[in-house]
């Protein structure tokens, strides 16, 4: 055996034996800690609760979710791995970092119940973390206090070291990114306009967002108000630190039936970019991350008693009434439409205006209904107009009576009966041969005007098909003899 081959043989011996031992640490080093930002919060918070686990393995991460006081309004997972030479070994270690934003759902003493970690046949719990809810509104923002041997991680969250032990590589984003919804109100009657704004408010910029998902709208007519093209956002201060806040959507709500209602859970998957850390990283780098707001609670109270004979409970709204005709002179047998319009604030779509009365001498035939939506100043507004086709039967003067219509206003508060002027409408007689005699009795109009597409017209006898005649053949096959030809020719020159 020569020198080279012994050398090379030890070599591969050590490095199996270092592997072995690698493989060997490794094992049982499953580890699993948790920690939230805040020990002590008001029920119209939120609390991230930060799992930092350590495993050979990829981990399976089981969270109770019976007898749960909370609900998991967000998620994010980061991981990293090291690689330590000290201690005349190698030694791998890969840490996951799992980010839950809670929500807690009544108020009390809370506990976070101990999380089960499992990876490579291995176990381990958490520690229970205790949590105090105080009444909405109260303003909570205690924090524990780290303990030894739990040193605090940057960004606020307490108990919990930072991956790989130094903090050169915690994000403080993932905390501060979450989705917003804003109400412009908490309480207000049954058909009236809600105004949801959802933002989504990241301290980070944000690339695009993916996977938009509103929640049922179980309650609720919804129409939507603004959706933006492009991702704008606008500066805010959050808690003293300054956010980006992008509207991805605003939309009108208008409760259909009164109680307690709640507005479900918006859920978005974002992507940010984070900047450089150094000069030496010039590139940024890009993750993908879920987010989900918390439900809202809204009160609708059903409308006040005393309500017009009449009144639908969709007539909600600032709404103003008007009836027009589009001639006011016209012969007999000439139709002319009435249109009645109803304008202003509120659900357009649900509004029923009455019917057109019944005039003498007036046939009216079915009525056709049109909106016409045009939101301002965050508010759902426009028309709905529902034209009726009347026609007349014998010249003179015709009146069609004031139209009453019993509405709500939500901003009054009171209920209002809407009313048109009268309209009237001049008949003249009808041109001499302008208009058709009448119909005798059981005379069909419609079966008596109908006529053949072809009154009169020469008969001839039907011509063979082209195909039948003698030159086809010869036709058909002219190409070929053409090509064929040319061919020949190229070939007698080639020869020359």
């Amino acid at each position: 055996m020569s020198r080279r081959t012994g050398s090379a043989l030890r070599a591969l011996g050590i490095l199996a034996g270092l592997a072995t031992a690698t493989l060997a640490a490794a094992a049982g080093q499953l580890r699993a800690t948790a920690g939230v930002d805040r020990s002590e919060l008001a029920q119209d918070e939120t609390l991230t609760l930060e799992l930092r686990v350590e495993a050979r393995e990829s981990p399976a991460v089981s969270l109770p979710t019976a007898g749960l006081d909370f609900d998991v309004v967000s998620r994010a997972q980061s991981s990293q791995t090291s690689v330590d030479l000290s201690g005349g070994g190698l030694h791998i270690r890969r840490v996951l970092v799992y980010q839950l934003v809670l929500a807690p759902r009544r108020t009390g003493a809370l506990t976070i119940p101990p999380i089960e970690v499992t990876a490579g046949g291995e176990r381990t719990t958490t520690d229970p973390i205790a949590i105090q809810v105080l009444p909405p509104g109260s303003g909570g923002g205690g924090a524990p206090p780290a303990g030894p041997g739990r040193p605090a991680a940057p960004g606020g969250l307490r108990g919990l070291a930072p991956p790989g032990g130094s903090g050169g590589s915690w994000h403080g984003w993932e905390r501060d990114l979450r989705l917003s919804v804003e109400v412009d109100r908490a309480e207000l009657f049954l058909g009236d306009q809600l105004t949801a704004s959802v933002w989504l408010l990241s301290p980070v910029p944000v690339l695009a967002y993916e996977g938009y998902r509103p929640p049922l709208y179980d309650g609720f007519w919804a129409e939507e108000l603004e959706t933006p093209r492009s991702l704008t956002f606008e500066v805010r201060r959050v808690g003293g630190v300054p956010v980006r806040a992008y509207l991805l959507q605003r939309i009108a709500l208008f409760p259909t039936r009164a109680g307690r209602l709640e507005l479900g859970a918006f859920q978005a998957d974002v992507v940010v970019r984070l900047a450089p850390q150094s000069p030496f990283d010039p590139f940024p780098d890009v993750q993908r991350v879920s987010r989900r707001s918390a439900p809202i609670a809204v009160a609708a109270r059903a409308l006040p008693p005393g309500a017009p004979p009449g009144f639908s409970s969709s007539d909600v709204g600032a709404i103003a009434l008007g009836a027009a005709l589009s001639d006011r002179s016209a012969a007999v047998g000439q139709p002319v439409t009435v249109r009645l319009t109803a304008e202003g604030e509120g659900n357009v779509k649900s509004w029923s205006p009455p019917p057109l009365p019944t005039v003498a001498g007036l046939r009216a035939f079915a009525p056709t209904t049109s909106d016409r939506l045009a939101p301002r100043g965050g508010r759902l507004a426009g028309a709905r107009t529902v034209e009726t086709v009347i026609v007349a039967d014998a010249p003179g003067t015709y009146t069609v009576p004031p139209i009453s219509w019993p509405t709500f206003d939500p901003r009054a508060g009171a209920y209002r009966v809407l009313r048109t002027a009268p309209l009237t409408l001049e008949v003249r007689p009808a041109a001499p041969g302008s208009a058709p005699a009448p119909a005798a009795p059981g005379e069909n109009r419609v079966v008596a005007g109908l006529r053949p597409i072809r009154a009169e017209g020469a008969l001839e006898r039907r011509r063979p098909p082209p195909w039948d005649h003698p030159a086809f053949p010869l036709l058909v096959a002219l190409p070929a003899l053409g090509y064929a030809a040319l061919r020949i020719g190229e070939r007698l020159r080639e020869r020359r």
